[in-house]
């Protein structure tokens, strides 16, 4: 199959990802995991505010704040599980430093990280990493 002369692959990529979500939606997927998948998506690159996963969600901040809440959470709660479930997943990946971990869980500074994870896990990131080896 040949690729389109005047295809725009940028806009099929955006049409994908509103299908995606639309059919997500038909499958009765809770706004709360949408969320959590769009920031998985995008929290590498830097910064992830609830105002740019409503509008990637199609909704206004208000309405996302209702329906996370009407699912018994917030936006502030995905983000803390989704950095926590990634940070575990990504200290377990020794060829990772931790100011790349820093980075892809959108953190700005390696001392901000590695006060989530103690508060997380009780236990600095490095502690952490040695302790799963030693296992």
């Amino acid at each position: 199959m040949e690729p389109l002369a005047l295809g725009n692959r940028f806009g099929a990529h955006a049409n994908e990802r509103v299908i995606g979500d639309y059919l997500a939606e038909l499958r009765g997927i809770g706004v709360a995991v949408r969320v959590r998948s769009r920031l998985i998506d995008e929290l590498p690159s830097g910064t992830v505010t609830e105002r740019q996963v409503a509008e990637w969600l199609h909704m206004s901040r208000r309405t996302l704040q209702r329906k996370l809440r009407d699912e018994g959470t917030s936006y502030a709660r995905e983000l803390d599980g989704v950095r926590r479930e990634l940070a575990e997943r990504f200290i377990r990946d020794r060829s990772l430093t931790p100011s790349e971990i820093t980075y892809l869980l959108g953190f700005a500074e390696i001392s901000s990280f590695s006060r989530s994870f103690k508060r997380w896990t009780g236990i600095a990131p490095s502690a952490y990493r040695h302790r799963i080896e030693s296992d």
